[in-house]
């Protein structure tokens, strides 16, 4: 799992793959579960890159995608947002809006 605060780099590498991005702050209960759940996924599945970015060190990311609440997830392929969620959501839903995606 990984923290970056550059917009354009994330959006290069979901060319090629997809990206989950997920907004929190460490003070957020529901976006530190999220964040658990997440990089277990990530384990799990070879072909799925999680970034988690802390809203206070990922100010252009946060800036670029409008980002208002936490915990908020978006999903990115080839350049495009192609699934955003907000709150807590539970690990079958997170497998079910991002197996469309995996090869």
């Amino acid at each position: 799992m990984q923290t970056d605060d550059n917009p354009q780099g994330i959006l290069k590498k979901s060319e090629e793959q997809l990206i989950v991005l997920s907004f929190t702050t460490p003070w957020s209960g529901s976006g530190n579960m999220l964040a658990d759940t997440l990089a277990r996924l990530q384990e799990e599945k070879s072909t799925l890159q999680v970034f988690i970015c802390d809203l206070d060190t990922c100010p252009k990311l946060v800036k670029q995608f409008g980002i208002t609440e936490i915990p908020t997830t978006i999903l990115l392929h080839k350049r495009e947002v192609v699934d955003l969620f907000t709150g807590p959501v539970s690990r079958k839903k997170i497998l079910t809006r991002v197996a469309p995606f995996l090869s």
